[in-house]
């Protein structure tokens, strides 16, 4: 298998008609015809973008959800156990799309934690795909007090701590139609990971520490302060080193 920069290189790749190709070879049946995993019916056609009327076109649906953290993983991008031959119309509700009802859990929570400056924020940038929920209390700071990114009126603070809380129960209750939730969040400490991964049980949960050393956050702090107090920075940033547990 390739090596993908993104899902969308992916589906247009050798690798994804092949897969295509064996899944469809594996589950004809003995009349010639592939049928639906959703509905039970037979699938008529192939889909067609010029036609008006696709409901009954075939899809190839991944059950685990490809995405552009795992588009190289081919027990997932390219494993016949991971797709599923749907009508058109039938992965639409499967996706919960144009009124279907959704009757499976796509969506999915990443926890993205580290010390300042190692990364958190790049790495979700990286990721992150139309649709996709990004919380960052940086960015509701920036957001409430008009001040540049790392300036922070302390009396805000309660508004923004309430705003990030009440942002935090909505995608943990699943509200909206989003797909992915990235929350980045420093969490030196494990009760606190394990708090968080707690709050969002509801929904396929993973925690993703980023792995930069201490030296290497202070060095991007010096080299690139972005506005903020550097001697404050070292502080936070010797602080997570010093507590991580």
């Amino acid at each position: 298998m390739k090596t993908f920069n993104n899902t969308v290189e992916f589906y247009k790749s050798s690798d994804w008609a092949n897969c295509k190709a064996q899944v469809t070879a594996e589950r004809i049946q003995n009349d010639g015809c592939l049928y639906c995993e959703l509905c039970g019916k037979p699938i008529v056609k192939n889909f067609n973008p010029n036609e008006r009327n696709n409901r009954n076109a075939i899809v190839y649906h991944h059950k685990t959800y490809l995405t552009n953290f795992n588009v190289n993983d081919a027990a997932i991008a390219i494993n016949p156990k991971n797709i599923m031959v749907l009508h058109w119309q039938c992965h639409n509700v499967i996706h919960g799309r144009f009124n279907g009802v959704n009757t499976t859990q796509e969506k999915k929570v990443y926890i993205i934690t580290g010390a300042p400056c190692s990364g958190k924020t790049s790495f979700v940038k990286e990721h992150i795909q139309e649709g996709d929920i990004v919380l960052d209390i940086d960015d509701l700071w920036q957001l409430i007090s008009g001040q540049p990114r790392y300036i922070k009126p302390n009396q805000l603070k309660p508004i923004v701590f309430n705003l990030r809380q009440q942002l935090k129960d909505n995608i943990a209750r699943g509200v909206g139609t989003w797909r992915n939730a990235y929350i980045i969040e420093s969490l030196p400490y494990a009760t606190d990971r394990q708090r968080e991964a707690e709050r969002y049980k509801a929904h396929n949960v993973e925690l993703i520490t980023m792995d930069a050393t201490r030296e290497e956050c202070l060095q991007r702090l010096y080299s690139n302060p972005n506005g903020r107090d550097i001697k404050a920075y070292e502080q936070f940033i010797n602080d997570y080193y010093d507590n991580y547990i």
